[in-house]
């Protein structure tokens, strides 16, 4: 049972349904007379705390409730180690005799081992001031603050906070938006003299880029890939003229030891922020200096998806782009929505899917990686069903069809857009061959909800069963709610990318 336990505790990322495994195993441990560890309490409430995409205040009560189990049960073993002192003492309870027999001093040093197991660690803080710190409430957060200080029913001697204690609140700083704190909080692990980490400048790099600073962290990232090519030195400064106006190249006490290098989740960060601003060529130079030595690592999943999304928000209906120049031509001009566009182009996106179909994976993307894929690349060819339809067909031959877990939200959301693309390539059939059209056709290259004008338009409906909607110049059919509500054309919205998971740097980042 420890070794189920020990399996289910590494299980990542974490979910409800882990959090029920690991407590069943957990009660049938107790059950047949075992103790449950330290570390297992800690998984125990880490999966309470971050068993959905975002944790609550409820997800936390659930994490403290498992915290309060954790001391209660404790407590009883402290107990019941104090008595096994005594009568290893010979009752006296003022210690252990000096001439007291060998299994006398063996049970009291049994006893002295049975506290340790199952007490409070900071690993147990630092969970709980990670959970609170993602539901992202005040009020929760200074809860977990003061339990690291001496409180009712606690441990006698609360453990030390070390710099993983700090970082938990890196990500609480950035959702509020003040990357400022978040370099408050990395000086805090300067001063406490520990060497500085890669996952502690990521989380911070992310504070500033998530917060539309993300020239900030490319300095970092400049540094570092400095850093890199000479670990000994400061020769990362030369690379990083304005070294000393980056708040946290800055830092007081700043040192760069030998091994510190970009990690996976650097270069994920970095170019899923890029693409999400449009910088499709500072995307693709980091992506370079992933894949390249010195580096040399392995492309992930992740950054082709940050670089897809990117697709889904530059780029732009070719249709339009070469239409004929209008007052809002002129104006997405103007802003330079239309040389984004440009750039984020068709050719480029097929150039990059190739690459991603060559590259030989462990494992088959998930479906925001396969929704992203699409989206990308209905908006560059302005919702061409024929290519779609291709780039759909090539993802099947390569890694199998729809996951077996679609028929959650993420899931059906794709399911929706493969019978959309289906049903738009039957519709440009029905087109070709002169057939009449169904209500809720769209013609090809036609932008979403209109038509061209030299279309004639139709007096009536179809048939009964679609909603016909005239609104001055334009009309639109809008799906009967049997067929799922879907809409003519594919319209992906690109939030913005989160600190992991998978954000997140994770996320993710």
């Amino acid at each position: 049972l420890h070794r189920v336990a020990q399996q289910l505790a590494k299980r990542k990322p974490r979910s409800r349904q882990g959090f029920l495994r690991l407590l069943a195993v957990l009660n049938d441990l107790r059950r047949a007379g075992g103790e449950v560890r330290t570390y297992q309490w800690n998984a125990l409430a880490d999966f309470a705390g971050k068993g959905f995409r975002l944790s609550t205040v409820e997800d936390w009560r659930a994490a403290l409730a498992v915290y309060r189990d954790m001391l209660r049960e404790w407590h009883a073993k402290r107990q019941a180690a104090q008595q096994q002192r005594e009568m290893a003492a010979g009752g006296t309870g003022t210690g252990p005799a000096p001439d007291q027999p060998p299994e006398r001093a063996e049970r009291a040093e049994r006893a002295e081992r049975a506290e340790l197991v199952g007490a409070p660690n900071i690993v147990t803080y630092n969970t709980l001031l990670s959970v609170a710190a993602r539901t992202r409430d005040e009020g929760t957060l200074t809860h977990a603050i003061r339990l690291l200080s001496p409180h009712e029913g606690g441990p006698p001697e609360m453990p030390a906070p070390d710099a993983r204690t700090l970082l938990t609140l890196v990500p609480h700083y950035t959702a509020l938006g003040t990357p400022e704190q978040a370099t408050e909080v990395l000086g805090g692990v300067i001063r406490l003299g520990k060497p500085l980490r890669i996952d502690a400048l990521n989380a911070v790099m992310w504070a500033y880029a998530r917060n539309g600073h993300v020239d900030v962290a490319a300095e970092v990232y400049a540094a570092l890939r400095a850093h890199l090519a000479h670990p000994t030195g400061e020769a990362w400064r030369a690379a990083v003229p304005a070294w000393q106006r980056n708040p946290l190249l800055s830092l007081p006490g700043l040192t760069l030891h030998a091994r510190l290098a970009p990690d996976e989740i650097t270069y994920n960060l970095l170019v899923q922020q890029f693409a999400y601003d449009g910088r499709m060529h500072d995307a693709l130079r980091v992506f370079r200096d992933m894949v390249t030595p010195p580096a040399s690592l392995h492309a992930t999943m992740v950054v082709f998806r940050g670089i897809f999304a990117g697709f889904a928000r530059h780029a732009g209906d070719p249709n339009r782009l070469s239409s004929a120049p209008s007052l809002g031509l002129r104006l997405m001009t103007r802003l330079g929505v239309a040389a984004r566009a440009a750039t984020w182009n068709l050719d480029t996106l097929e150039q990059l899917f190739t690459s991603f179909i060559k590259l030989d994976w462990d494992a088959s993307p998930t479906g925001p990686v396969i929704y992203w894929i699409l989206m990308g690349f209905a908006k560059a060819s302005g919702n061409d069903w024929a290519r779609l339809l291709r780039v759909w067909q090539t993802l099947e031959d390569k890694f199998g069809g729809l996951p077996d877990w679609h028929q959650r939200s993420a899931g059906q959301r794709l399911t929706r857009v493969i019978q959309r693309i289906r049903l738009g390539v039957q519709e440009d059939e029905r087109t070709r061959r002169g057939q009449p059209l169904h209500g809720q056709h769209q013609p090809p290259g036609t932008p979403y909800g209109q038509y061209p004008a030299s279309r004639a338009r139709p007096t009536a409906p179809p048939n009964g069963s679609e909603m016909w909607e005239p609104a001055s110049s334009q009309f639109q059919f809008r799906y009967p709610v049997s067929q799922g509500g879907a809409a003519s054309g594919l319209s992906g919205k690109c939030s913005r990318p989160a600190a992991g998971t998978e954000r997140n740097g994770t996320r993710s980042t």
